[in-house]
């Protein structure tokens, strides 16, 4: 058995790598400006989460995950989770706050589209989690917006999703 993991954790993670490739290998099919966002994707997740798998099995892997810094501190965002060495466990609030952002991040999706949702998400996060100051967020964020746009609209020509809102507007 992994080090520091319990057997459902490893499970998870390895069911969520097979999910990552499966969808990495059902991507060959589709034309490159389809491809493109899935790949973005998941093919960071997949490459993490063998990480993170081999460092809980492997300690010296393990140790320069952690001194690399490339652990993500979830502690900010309100969740808590194992070290390795200890038997913390998320509390259902801590698991439903996290939740509600990502159901959040989908309905602004959906209603506000890509840009505006990327903006008042990141303003939003930074303020509440981060305790950044108003006009940084702002900055941060619109920073953020004004990269994705540059990216994906006028450099890669690739339309990301319209609001229902900015639809309804037009």
């Amino acid at each position: 058995m992994a080090r520091g993991w319990q057997s459902g954790q490893v499970l998870f993670a390895a069911g969520f790598l097979l999910y990552a490739l499966v969808l990495i290998v059902q991507t060959r099919g589709l034309v490159r400006e389809s491809r493109l966002f899935p790949l973005m994707v998941m093919v960071p997740l997949a490459v993490l989460l063998l990480l993170q798998a081999v460092g809980s099995v492997n300690r010296r892997v393990g140790r320069w995950l952690a001194i690399s810094g490339s652990v993500v501190d979830l502690s900010r965002l309100g969740i808590q989770v194992s070290g390795g060495d200890g038997e913390e466990r998320a509390s259902a609030r801590e698991v439903l706050a996290a939740t509600t952002w990502v159901v959040a991040f989908v309905i602004l999706m959906y209603l506000l589209g890509f840009y505006w949702t990327a903006f008042l998400y990141t303003l939003i996060l930074m303020r509440v989690h981060g305790r950044i100051g108003l006009i940084a967020s702002a900055i941060a964020a619109a920073a953020l917006t004004g990269f994705a746009y540059v990216v994906f609209a006028k450099i890669m020509y690739i339309p990301l999703h319209e609001g229902w809102l900015q639809r309804l507007l037009q």
